[in-house]
């Protein structure tokens, strides 16, 4: 009992004193991680949705960026339903000021019935500038629900340097 009573208070002073040398980096590290960056996607969200019927031409084009923001575009969804959809999938082309960003193809989705396009993406847009997604499709009555998400960066609170393509 004697023995177990010593490892037992021998434990004790062992965290004792490990604690003592670890504990404040331990909460410095837990305290930095509590601090947010202005650049960070959480920081101002943005959002836009389109849903309803689209008629040739189809396209649905956001508003300006805001002047000392920039638009950080970082996911594209497109889900399309149309009785003719099984002859005829659509595609989909993204631009801003007549600028080509890229290009998708609708997939077959056999759990929705619906051609779908669901793809991360790395857009910059600088202020003015509007983000336009064309519809290529080759009938009317299609039913769409669209959705463009991102985040915008306050230029005014952090340096936005000019973006470099290559």
């Amino acid at each position: 009992m004697k023995n177990r009573l010593l490892t037992v208070a021998g434990g004790l002073a062992l965290l004792a004193v490990l604690g003592k040398f670890y504990a404040e980096p331990l909460f410095a590290q837990v305290r930095a991680a509590l601090v947010s960056s202005i650049d960070e996607p959480a920081r101002a969200p943005y959002q836009v949705t389109f849903n309803g019927s689209c008629f040739r031409p189809c396209f649905l084009e956001a508003q300006p960026v805001p002047p000392n923001k920039r638009l950080h575009v970082t996911h594209l969804f497109v889900e399309g339903f149309s009785p003719l959809f099984d002859l005829f999938p659509f595609a989909v082309t993204v631009s801003h000021n007549s600028v080509h960003l890229a290009g998708f193809v609708a997939t077959f989705d056999p759990q929705t019935s619906a051609y779908v396009i669901n793809q991360d993406v790395d857009f910059y847009l600088e202020p003015g500038e509007r983000l336009r997604t064309e519809f290529q499709i080759t009938h009317d009555l299609t039913t769409l629900f669209h959705t463009v998400t991102g985040y915008v960066v306050d230029c005014t609170a952090v340096a936005c340097a000019p973006i470099v393509t290559q």
